[in-house]
């Protein structure tokens, strides 16, 4: 489940689910109950934050096991590599309702398929414009 920063009144949580061609759904849920939002549901998807980060814990063990394989060069290359790359995404979601949400993601699926409706919707307001 995602990290919720904001909701209309009532919602307590938020979930992204990835759909067949590279749609998705967003479940909100208000207690026991909960509705789905469809990508036609939105009226308006922006990106609050992006981050990109490595893993503190997996840099340091990187480090320490490069450096024991191969001494000081490895130690280096461990830290460079060893910690994975984390992506997060914080994104405002106002839906044709009225309802809004806002939150972070951090699984990698669900960021993509947030960043890729982001990105559509950019380029056919850009088109649009033209």
């Amino acid at each position: 489940m995602a990290s919720l920063i904001d909701a209309s009144e009532g919602i307590d949580g938020v979930e992204v689910s990835p759909a067949f061609r590279g749609r998705f759904v967003v479940k909100c849920s208000r207690g026991w109950k909960s509705t789905k939002y469809k990508a036609d549901d939105i009226e308006h998807i922006e990106i609050i934050d992006e981050d990109q980060y490595r893993s503190l814990g997996a840099t340091a063990a990187g480090a320490i096991i490069g450096g024991l394989l191969t001494g000081g060069i490895g130690l280096l290359a461990g830290a460079a590599f060893g910690g994975r790359r984390k992506n997060t995404i914080s994104v405002f979601i106002k839906f044709t309702d009225g309802n809004h949400v806002a939150f972070t993601e951090t699984k990698k699926p669900n960021f993509m398929v947030l960043s890729h409706e982001i990105k559509v919707r950019s380029v056919k307001k850009l088109a649009a414009r033209h």
